[in-house]
């Protein structure tokens, strides 16, 4: 057993969970990180990670990232989760680009997608 070797490994896991990657390496990679837990000054990106991951299709993945961000979201205090961060989201942007290609103007609401950003 190597003490905190998981401070190692998780720019490899979160680069797992990036767009590109095979859907079962994702899944693993869920999977390492559900069974470990993260530090503090990881909590952030392990966050912002695993909601940019919602881009696989697949239902089995999509299930492990909502358990895995509600059990996350349990952890944290209201103070943290009405905090606003300044950590860069490309994920979040580049969905919210899709939305606004693919969805009429009619349809988007412009307040909540700044929000978002």
């Amino acid at each position: 057993s190597y003490v905190c070797a998981i401070r190692y490994i998780m720019p490899t896991i979160f680069n797992t969970l990036s767009k590109g990657n095979d859907p079962d390496r994702i899944k693993g990679a869920l999977y390492v990180l559900s069974n470990k837990g993260t530090e503090p000054p990881m909590q952030r990106q392990y966050l912002v990670t695993l909601l940019e991951c919602q881009h696989e299709e697949k239902p089995s993945i999509q299930k492990l990232v909502t358990t895995f961000s509600m059990e996350c979201l349990i952890h944290l205090s209201e103070e943290v989760i009405r905090t606003s961060y300044t950590a860069p989201t490309p994920g979040v942007k580049a969905s919210i680009h899709t939305l606004e290609e693919k969805f009429s103007p009619a349809v988007i609401d412009r307040k909540l997608t700044k929000e978002a950003v």
